[in-house]
C-alpha cells in the first residue's frame, strides 16, 4: 500500500499474488548457543536514526522506487 500510494499503480502494485508474500523462515540447530548481544546506546541511536532517515527519503520520493 505504501509503494502503491507514494508510485502509483504499477505491475508489483498490482499483483493478485502480492498479499502471499512471506519470509522465508529458518531454523537454528539445537546446539547454537543465543548471545542476545546489544549495541551500547549511542550505537543502537545512530542505527536508528540512519534507519529513519533512509526510510523517509525512499517513502518521500517516489524517483528512487
Amino acid at each position: 500500500m505504501i509503494v502503491d500510494n507514494v508510485a502509483g499503480p504499477s505491475p508489483f502494485t498490482l499483483d493478485p499474488r502480492r498479499h502471499r508474500i512471506v519470509e522465508n523462515t529458518i531454523s537454528l540447530p539445537q546446539n547454537i548457543r543465543h548471545t542476545h548481544l546489544l549495541p551500547d546506546r549511542q550505537t543502537a541511536n545512530v542505527l536508528v536514526d540512519a534507519y529513519f532517515t533512509n526510510v523517509s527519503s525512499i517513502l518521500a520520493d517516489g524517483d528512487h522506487l
